[in-house]
């Protein structure tokens, strides 16, 4: 599959909102058994659609919508079939985005799409919550990522990363982030991370698994979100020990239908 001639970006940063819970509240890392070396929640999965990003700012929606099939298929489910008209729409009721009149196409912040996205359902599939994750802690990165079926990440994208995409390469960062790989020198974006392993991860943008280095999470990711989802802890089976998955879900029901 050829890369985009166009290739848009799409998200704004998210709001403080006290009301939103913490990853790192409900891992107990010393008491939870080691992250496996690879996972990746899309293995079985051989293709992503573009869902109009080649044309709108359609990453948020995209984003999420990779990850419902995602953790469809890992459920033993038929991948959803989602088209790019189910995308637009879910994309102006998250944005504000009028298609006929091309207005308000800036994209949306990740929480307020993971909150319209489980307030009102998009693509017959509702999450149970979502959780904020410090991008800056490897540790809890990586426990989220195993035990919530992937991350929704937020990044600064620099320039160098679109000629990197398009040149089939992976998003590695450079010792100075000056000129090009500057933070943002793009725009801000958001995408679907289903595999982290020992070096880096596995990104879906743009129709693409694009793969970054661990140095260019840290770089230039500006937020990670997890995700829980019926199909997830269905694929996951029994949470592991220092995942308190129990007072998660109970907070969740005492912050819902706010959140």
């Amino acid at each position: 599959m050829p890369v985009p001639l166009s290739l848009k970006l799409g998200c704004v940063p998210s709001k403080y909102d006290a009301r939103t819970l913490l990853f790192g509240n409900y891992i107990r890392a010393a008491e939870a058994p080691p992250v496996p070396a690879i996972v990746d929640w899309a293995r079985r999965v051989r293709d992503w659609p573009v869902y109009a990003g080649d044309r709108y700012g359609t990453a948020v929606p995209a984003a999420l919508a990779h990850a419902s099939q995602t953790w469809a298929v890992a459920a033993g489910k038929p991948r959803l079939e989602i088209t790019d008209e189910e995308i637009l729409s879910a994309y102006s009721a998250m944005s504000g985005f009028d298609r006929r009149a091309g207005a308000h196409d800036e994209g949306c912040s990740i929480l307020q799409g993971l909150r319209m996205w489980r307030l009102e359902g998009h693509w017959g599939n509702r999450p149970l919550g979502y959780l904020r994750v410090d991008p800056r802690d490897l540790v809890h990165v990586l426990y989220a990522h195993w035990l919530c079926g992937g991350l929704i990440v937020a990044a600064t994208m620099p320039l160098n990363a679109e000629q990197q995409l398009r040149a089939a390469q992976p998003w590695t960062a450079h010792v100075l982030p000056w000129g090009a790989a500057y933070p943002g020198s793009w725009g801000m974006h958001a995408f679907y991370v289903p595999r982290a392993d020992t070096t880096g991860f596995d990104g879906i943008t743009h129709g693409f698994r694009q793969r970054m280095t661990r140095g260019w999470a840290a770089l230039y990711w500006t937020e990670a979100w997890a995700v829980l989802s019926s199909d997830v802890l269905k694929a996951l089976g029994e949470p592991p020990p220092g995942f308190d998955l129990e007072r998660l879900q109970a907070d969740l029901h005492g912050v819902a239908p706010a959140l």
